[in-house]
């Protein structure tokens, strides 16, 4: 992301507090938490989640922002507060969001869909071979357990269009 940004922005800056300074590009400023949300125009959140990174984007955090700044997240839902960025929103500090990833999926707050200022995005990070194949093998599996047991490993509960083990 530093390096895609780095042509469209005049200043990249980052925080990881897992990596030493001479992990970063040379064009990228490091910077705390709150130095990267109140300097940035774009927040884009990469990050796993974790009971630290957990809520870590909360009203506190983003009251930081300025004035017509974007917060975009591809990380993991649950980073992100989202009681505390639809306020944030509405209120005017944030221009908008970009959310491809929600702490529940489908959408279970309705506030979000068609909201005029988030764009909400399918997360498709497992489109690639690897995840083509790991589905084609776990498909397989479900069909050899369930001649050996009578129950797949995999099952899909009925109306919830979630993939429980």
């Amino acid at each position: 992301m530093a390096h895609i940004s780095r042509d469209v922005f005049k200043r990249v800056i980052a925080c990881d507090p897992y990596l030493i300074d001479g992990d970063f590009p040379v064009y990228v400023e490091r910077a705390d938490l709150a130095g990267v949300f109140s300097q940035a125009d774009v927040v884009s959140l990469h990050t796993p989640l974790n009971a630290e990174t957990k809520g870590m984007v909360e009203g506190s955090v983003l009251k930081l922002m300025r004035p017509g700044s974007y917060l975009v997240n591809t990380s993991r839902g649950a980073v992100v507060k989202i009681d505390d960025l639809l306020r944030q929103v509405d209120d005017g500090i944030l221009a908008g969001a970009a959310l491809d990833v929600l702490p529940q999926e489908p959408v279970a707050d309705k506030r979000l869909l068609g909201h005029p200022k988030i764009i909400l995005t399918p997360h498709a990070a497992f489109f690639s071979v690897q995840a083509e194949a790991e589905l084609r093998r776990k498909a397989a599996q479900n069909i050899v357990s369930w001649i050996k047991t009578g129950r797949p490993d995999y099952v899909v509960v009925p109306g919830t269009r979630r993939l429980s083990v």
